[in-house]
This record gives structure tokens, sequence and C-alpha cells, in this order.
């Protein structure tokens, strides 16, 4: 999992937000007929997290059609014989479970991760989509709704971000991240000072050939840039509400980079998509 240090000045300034027109109307909250879900999920010996993970999404309020795909990177503790159990409840059709060969010759951590992500982006079905990596957690059971309510009437968002908290495993810390009203958000002056952990987002689906290619020759497909490379395909919009309880990793390759570096990486990808 990734994770980052970045200290930003919360200056409200530097971001544009464009309000809603009109409130959504409560009695189209939810549709059987919207577009499906997919959260994609990555586990590697994290079996004492599994059950956690789990039911935060079993507590989730989905009023419409929804899978969950989870990707085992070779674990050899019990990660596997839980990740069926919960096959068992969720049931064949909502849950699958993808495992990566570690011998496949690949040995660096984050390539590893981020072929995985890619394998299980490749088996997804859904119109929109969650990472989440396998000892994170949701901490709202709402935020599904809350999706819809806004993608139903902004269909070129392509980024809903929502806040997140870290957690050390005792204690929660608050996370740096953007202050602001909800709305449409300024993407480069996002990228250039700002950081928030990609499984507080729900993704549009890019349906693109551009976006496929992408994605095919990335080596880094985690946390912010998968954000930069969805930005690329439409708007971003950013709810002020805490929805992920991220634990904290020092060794991540992400944390482990300068805060120069981040953003230099972000805004450099971003200019050149």
């Amino acid at each position: 999992m990734t994770d980052s240090t970045n200290k930003n000045n919360n200056n409200d300034s530097s971001i544009k937000t464009v309000p809603l027109t009109k409130n959504f109307d409560e009695e189209n909250n939810c549709s059987n007929n919207f577009p499906k879900f997919s959260f994609l999920i990555t586990f590697y010996n994290q079996d004492q997290f599994v059950d956690n993970c789990m039911e935060c999404i079993k507590k989730l309020k989905i009023p419409t059609d929804y899978e969950i795909i989870a990707g085992n990177d070779g674990s050899t503790d019990k990660t596997k014989e839980k990740l069926e159990n919960w096959k068992s409840y969720f049931g064949e059709e909502k849950f699958k479970i993808i495992t990566a060969n570690r011998n496949d010759g690949c040995i660096t951590s984050h390539i590893r991760v981020s072929n995985l992500r890619k394998s299980l982006l490749k088996e997804s079905s859904g119109d929109y989509l969650l990472y989440l990596d396998g000892d994170d957690f949701y901490c709202d059971s709402d935020f599904i709704v809350d999706s819809i309510n806004l993608i139903k009437k902004n269909p070129n968002i392509s980024v809903i971000m929502f806040k997140y908290q870290k957690f050390d495993g005792e204690n929660i810390i608050q996370a740096d991240t953007i202050h602001l009203e909800e709305g449409l958000v300024d993407k480069s002056l996002y990228i250039r000072s700002n950081y928030v952990n990609s499984g507080a987002c729900v993704f549009k689906r890019i349906k693109s050939k551009r976006f496929n290619q992408m994605i095919e020759k990335s080596h880094f497909y985690t946390d912010n840039i998968i954000i930069i490379y969805n930005l690329c395909f439409g708007d971003l919009w950013y709810v002020p509400k805490n929805i992920l309880n991220y634990r904290i990793s020092v060794n991540s390759m992400w944390n482990s980079m300068k805060e120069a570096q981040q953003i230099l990486i972000m805004f450099i990808i971003f200019l050149v998509l």
C-alpha cells in the first residue's frame, strides 16, 4: 500500500470549486438499474486484516449491482483461505479471487502490486471502480449512495474524491488533505498541491483505447497515479467526508519518496498525458 507525508498549506484560494446548480432529488437516490460497482482489493500475507476489510464492504449501503474481485499476490499465510470463506458468504457471482504467480520473475514490489491491480481491472465488469488495499477499510456506509447521486447529475465526473484518515493500528490520525466545500476541483491545481489516497475515490471506468494503452505501459499503477490517469478523461468532484481508514506503512513505495519527488512525479505525468 502507499502513503504520503505530503504537507500542503490547505490554502483554499489555490483550488477552484463549482457548486451544484440544484439540490439532488432525494427520491432518485438509488436505482436497481444503475450501473455496476466493482471493488478491486489487493492482498499479500494479510490474513489478519481480511475479515475487517470484508466486514466494511458488507456494511455498505449498495442499492445497485456490485462485485468484489480480490487479488491474492501469492500469500503464504491464511489469506487465501479467509478469502474463500468470504466468497462463500457473498456468492460466486459477486466474489472472485485472482491469485498472482510469485514465480513470474517480477521481484519489485511496486511492479507486482501494479500488475495485480491491472489484472483485477481486466477481470472486473463494473462501470465504476473502487481500489482498496487489503489492510485498509471503509469507515462510512453511505458513500456509494452519495456517489450515485453525483454521477446521475454529473455524468462527466471520472473521479469522485472523498477524505481519508490514517490509522496506525490503534489510533486515528487525520490525514493532510484538501479542505473544500463539495464541488468540482481544478485538476491541475489538485495535482500540484494535494494528495488523497486512491482508496478514498470512486472511479468511472474509462472505455478508451488510449486509456488502455496507458495502463498497459504503466509500471506504477498505484495511488495518485490511478487518480491522474482517470482525470485525463473527465472531471474531479470532491466531497469533504471521511470514508476510508488508511493503515500507515512507513516502508511503502510512495511514503518513501520525499514530498518534492511526489509532487514532481504527479505533475509531470499529468502534463505528459
